[in-house]
């Protein structure tokens, strides 16, 4: 397992972030230049655009015996005690979310592993990302269970309550979430930390940089979803052209459409390198780790800690 500063001397987690330059603090970010950045580190290492291929692949093989099993309880078990279906639906639910997020966790550290192993200035590759996410696999784990557990209780407490409130619920505590844990995995890499004391450690920089580190994922988000809406565009295009009927329309339809769908995953997967690279160099600037060949006014416009 490696060893806490692998990756660079960062500070210890209480720590107050470096302020960037003042003249670059006050800097304006779009979301193209985030993404310019993020590709800048990827572009070298192309190749690790396949770990959230890989992490989807695998996802989904892993989670099949599981959604199997459920639908099978569920046809076959109408007449059994409430209480134990309801066991039994929570405990196949938590074992599904726990053993995808193990997977997406685990190529994540991949990911950021390799982003920090370019930026030191060596030379990743495919393996020796999985190898630094394979020495970091209890970690993984540990973050993993919290996530799902944490993951669990919100769709209890949801479905719980019911309705409108059940839709509340599940937007405002996964977004709570989501952006209190945004640098948990830049941290277990860099730090060498526990998952507790990493989401410590991500909630207090989001914390101190609520305003910036927010309106930069917003303007990642916006970039995203633009770009989007052009394979989003072609699937439509792909349906409309099949519901003429014909056979030409159905078979010409049905590749326009497939185009379409195929462009969706790859954007996905695009997007999903950037942001999880994104995020790593972020987390490097904000405790005052070096980001060489990277235009440290786009970090301190994206990242900036309040006084």
């Amino acid at each position: 397992m490696s060893t806490p500063g692998e990756y660079g001397s960062a500070p210890e987690p209480s720590g107050i972030p470096a302020m960037p330059p003042p003249s670059a603090a006050r800097s304006k970010v779009t979301g193209g230049q985030l993404l310019s950045a993020a590709w800048g580190v990827l572009n070298k290492d192309r190749e690790m655009i396949l770990l959230p291929v890989l992490a989807s692949v695998f996802s989904v093989i892993a989670v099949i015996p599981f959604v199997a099993t459920g639908a099978f309880f569920e046809a076959t078990q109408q007449s059994s005690s409430p209480v134990l279906h309801w066991i039994v639906r929570v405990f196949l639910l938590f074992v599904t979310m726990f053993v995808a997020t193990t997977i997406a966790v685990y190529f994540q550290v991949a990911l950021v592993s390799a982003v920090y192993e370019r930026i030191e200035g060596g030379d990743p590759t495919l393996g020796s990302a999985l190898s630094a996410a394979w020495r970091e696999r209890v970690r993984i784990i540990q973050w993993a269970f919290l996530s799902a557990v944490v993951g669990l209780i919100i769709k209890l407490i949801a479905d719980r309550v019911g309705g409108i409130g059940q839709l509340i619920i599940n937007a405002l505590a996964g977004v709570a979430w989501t952006i209190a844990s945004l640098f948990v995995v830049p941290i277990i890499v860099a730090q060498g930390l526990g998952p507790i004391e990493a989401l410590k450690e991500s909630a207090a920089l989001i914390t101190r940089t609520w305003g910036k580190s927010l309106r930069a994922g917003i303007r990642f988000g916006i970039t995203q979803f633009l770009v989007t809406l052009i394979p989003f565009a072609i699937m439509l295009v792909g349906f409309a052209i099949m519901a003429t009927g014909s056979t030409v329309g159905l078979v010409s339809g049905g590749a326009v459409a497939a185009v379409g769908v195929l462009g969706l995953v790859a954007v996905g997967v695009f997007f999903n390198a950037l942001a999880t690279a994104l995020r790593a160099m972020i987390y490097r600037y904000a405790v005052g780790l070096p980001v060489p060949g990277i235009d440290t006014n786009v970090l301190a416009g994206a990242f900036q800690v309040k006084r």
